[in-house]
């Protein structure tokens, strides 16, 4: 079309709306952004009190999950798919440490990893290794059985003389089927039941003289079972190859929920499906917040998705200062760039983290980095009242307070002492050395036209120089070892122009080419010349 090639013009426009970005954070759009993909303070401290005080299955097993979640930044099917050998302790020699990680399968692409968990989180997470790995055991044990015999059901020892049988009586059923008893202490009506539902015709017709007696067959009712176990046994994982006797959240059927009836010989891995349920509000059941009699601060239901956990522990790691790489290797991400879609760190965590770098050599480099010595209040409040506020640009962040002053360098942001960058933000990185290689063919464009005596070729080549200056010089503090990950960098001896200044150098040009004032200008205006002034 825009080289008309086409016979019949084409008019098409794209029915996908764009995505909606919050690169600025800032606003009411992005707070609400950020409070979707974030866990609330208080339902992160109901379930750490809920990992504690947990009792039945169900609740140890979710509370649980949560923990390892909040140990290191996963997606839920990755968790339920955790090997029972997945613990790896290594001591540190350099910090003299014990470290403390679990074994990983990333699900998109990444590769398998040990990801380890920071030392305030590693008890917890050892505790809730320990909780599954002990929920698991008897599942675990059902399907070995089930490796060494596919054809066989799986009986207790207790049970293990009606293998022999060919018919056994409706408490029978119910014993083999059921691991608890039933509520209403009716085991005949149970299997009975059971058995009506399962489709297991009677043998034998039922007699009321005769109540207790066998009249359904062993191998009808063994059949069910077999049929029951998970698709694709023994592997709960064929890419990974994990088998279902291995794995660490694998429970027996309905296990987890004890009103429904455990299933002796029947084993599920839960899926997400479950855990979401049992994380989220809805009007069938309650979730685990509601049986504890946890809410919100403002009353309203507590809830928590499983992915959260992720974006926060993101957060988190943005705002500690670790290296895009680092954040990318933790979560298990094949690209860094991935990093970006679970950064919600708003206008204030930046503007606290400039405030906290502000005099301080480790955290800053540059003008920035230093503060007078004679100092009369305290860094932090000096800090406060230095930089009132701050929003991003396309090369790092932007401290000028708008509320007092127009800018008076716009988009040119690399030559103003109000200017920062940070190291280690790896798309701002990349958008300054990409204009360092333009400023340097401008630059060379600019030094052919001087030689061309061209008009105003060297104030370009003067500009130019100074700007491939800052930027070399930035590029140097980039690739310094010595400057830690997160600093604030900002430029030293940086005097920008002011308006007067500005109008001073217009009206000196004009006067140099001897060019009459642009008629766009106000006549009634009166120029300032230097001798007035």
């Amino acid at each position: 079309m825009e080289h008309q090639l086409c016979t019949v013009p084409l008019q098409w426009q794209n029915p996908l709306r764009a995505p909606t970005t919050f690169e600025r954070r800032v606003g009411p759009e992005f707070d609400a952004s950020r409070q979707a993909r974030l866990p609330s303070s208080a339902s992160l401290e109901a379930i750490a009190e809920i990992f504690g005080a947990a009792e039945k299955s169900g609740d140890v097993f979710t509370s649980s999950v949560c923990a390892l979640l909040a140990s290191a930044p996963s997606r839920i099917n990755e968790v339920l798919s955790i090997s029972i050998q997945c613990e790896v302790e290594e001591f540190d020699s350099k910090t003299n440490q014990q470290l403390y990680g679990i074994r990983w399968l990333p699900s998109k692409g990444g590769k398998a990893q040990v990801k380890w968990v920071v030392q305030s989180m590693a008890s917890v997470a050892r505790e809730a290794v320990s909780k599954l790995r002990s929920i698991s055991t008897p599942a675990r044990e059902v399907a070995r059985w089930y490796e060494r015999h596919p054809d066989a059901m799986y009986l207790p020892m207790e049970l293990e003389a009606l293998r022999g049988r060919s018919l056994i009586s409706s408490e029978q059923v119910s014993a083999i089927v059921f691991l608890t008893p039933p509520p209403n202490g009716n085991q005949a009506a149970r299997g009975t039941e059971w058995c009506r539902k399962q489709g297991v015709v009677e043998h034998i017709p039922y007699d009321p003289q005769q109540k207790h007696a066998p009249r359904f067959l062993f191998a009808d009712i063994e059949r069910v079972i077999i049929s029951m176990l998970p698709e694709n046994f023994p592997l709960a994982d064929q890419k990974n190859n994990l088998k279902y006797s291995e794995a660490l959240c694998l429970t027996r059927l309905n296990e987890l929920t004890e009103s429904w009836g455990t299933y002796r010989g029947v084993i599920v891995l839960p899926d997400t499906g479950y855990i979401q349920k049992q994380l989220s509000s809805s009007r069938r059941a309650l979730n685990i917040f509601d049986r504890f009699g946890y809410c919100e601060l403002d009353g309203s239901p507590m809830q928590i998705t499983t992915h959260q956990f992720r974006h926060f522990l993101n957060t988190v790691a943005q705002m500690g200062g670790l290296s895009q790489l680092d954040i990318a290797k933790w979560s298990g991400r094949a690209k860094v760039g991935q990093n970006r879609c679970y950064d919600h760190q708003s206008d204030r965590d930046v503007l606290a983290l400039a405030r906290s770098a502000l005099g301080d050599p480790e955290k800053s480099a540059g003008h920035v980095a230093s503060i007078p010595p004679s100092s009369l209040i305290a860094r932090d409040q000096f800090a406060t009242l230095k930089i009132m506020t701050a929003h991003t640009t396309d090369l790092g962040y932007c401290l000028h307070d708008f509320s007092m002053l127009p800018c008076q360098l716009y988009r040119d942001c690399l030559n103003c002492d109000e200017h920062v960058c940070i190291k280690g933000d790896v798309v701002r990185e990349k958008a300054i050395r990409q204009h360092r290689q333009e400023t340097q063919v401008l630059l060379a464009k600019a030094l052919e036209a001087l030689g061309e005596e061209e008009f105003g070729a060297n104030r370009w080549v003067e500009h130019q120089t100074l700007t491939l200056k800052r930027l070399d010089e930035l590029c140097a503090i980039f690739e310094d070892s010595s400057v830690a990950a997160n600093a604030i960098i900002q430029p030293r001896g940086i005097v920008p122009a002011s308006r007067l200044e500005q109008l001073l150098a217009h009206h000196k040009i004009l006067n140099n080419r001897d060019v009459p004032v642009p008629d766009n200008e106000d006549p009634n205006v009166p120029c300032i010349e230097a001798e007035d002034l």
